[in-house]
């Protein structure tokens, strides 16, 4: 039933599906229709959603040790222990939230700098190392080049062991090139060949850390039981909704595929990511009522 036009800007290729679909009049599509009415959406945005003139200025950070750091966000989306968004920060040191009532995994985009630990513990960072501040974590920042990053903050009632939370992780870089994933096997795929590898940089409780990629292919997913964050850092697709909303992802593309999420995704060229997965609680049992600005508040913190 769609008309419109199409305005070639330059040589495309493309994979496609055509079906003859029925009249809508008929009850199998109105059955269809109902169960996408409660579908769960996915979120995608390109990386120029997060460059830093989109970004909102909070103000100078209070009470700095050195410099004069200025602090930007922009938040991306929040539903029960998740929420998600974009920081930045320019050169500084400043204390960290004292013993952090959350846990905040972070891709950083651009910048450099150090996280120390309360017991002087130094933790260098740049530009494409992913980064988690533990709940109960305590200490201090010091941003040497102005900092961009991409976070996901986690509420969450496991308490970590007191070693755990006193310490920051970085996963570098290079630890999550191609060569060094592991090769998971194909998927189950309706195109393509969809062979997929991955490889776990960090797991705590309700939370995981690592990195994934896939060959071109076309599959299904039922049901996410995970919330899933993840950044693409190479190749481009298509994620699909069930009532046929199609969001593009390519790289620096942010993504989120809530928990209950289903849908087809379409690998259109080979694709890396890191991710973070969390099992969230049903929302009719979760005891989290924290707001999204008190998320937005703990980053940097």
């Amino acid at each position: 039933g769609w008309s419109g036009r199409w305005d070639v800007l330059e040589t495309m290729r493309k994979v496609y599906m055509a079906v003859q679909e029925p009249d809508e009049g008929e009850a199998k599509v109105e059955t269809h229709r109902d169960v996408n009415e409660e579908s769960v959406e996915c979120v995608s945005v390109p990386d120029s959603y997060f460059f830093w003139e989109r970004l909102s200025c909070k103000g100078p950070r209070k009470n700095p040790d050195r410099g004069s750091p200025v602090e930007y966000t922009r938040p991306l989306y929040k539903r029960s222990a998740t929420a998600v968004g974009s920081w930045g920060c320019t050169e500084g040191a400043f204390a960290g939230s004292a013993n952090r009532p959350t846990t905040e995994i972070f891709l950083v985009v651009e910048g450099a700098g150090n996280l120390t630990d309360l017991d002087g513990t130094v933790h260098s960072w740049r530009a494409g190392d992913l980064v988690v501040l533990p709940k109960g974590w305590s200490g201090q920042w010091d941003v040497h080049q102005p900092i961009r990053k991409i976070w996901a903050v986690i509420s969450h009632d496991e308490a970590l062991s007191i070693e755990a939370s006193r310490r920051v992780f970085v996963g570098r870089a290079e630890d999550f090139v191609l060569s060094k994933l592991s090769s998971d096997g194909p998927r189950k795929a309706d195109w393509g060949d969809a062979i997929c590898s991955s490889k776990e940089l960090w797991e705590f409780g309700p939370m995981e850390l690592g990195a994934w990629a896939c060959t071109p292919g076309g599959f299904q997913v039922v049901n996410r039981p995970t919330t899933e964050v993840f950044v693409v850092l190479e190749g481009s697709g298509f994620l699909t909704n069930l009532d046929g909303t199609a969001r593009r992802f390519g790289p620096g593309s942010t993504v989120v595929l809530p928990k209950g999420w289903s849908g087809r995704w379409d690998v259109l060229e080979t694709m890396r990511k890191v991710y973070m997965a969390v099992k969230e609680p049903d929302e009719s049992e979760s005891k989290i009522e924290s707001d999204f600005s008190r998320s937005d508040r703990l980053v940097g913190s």
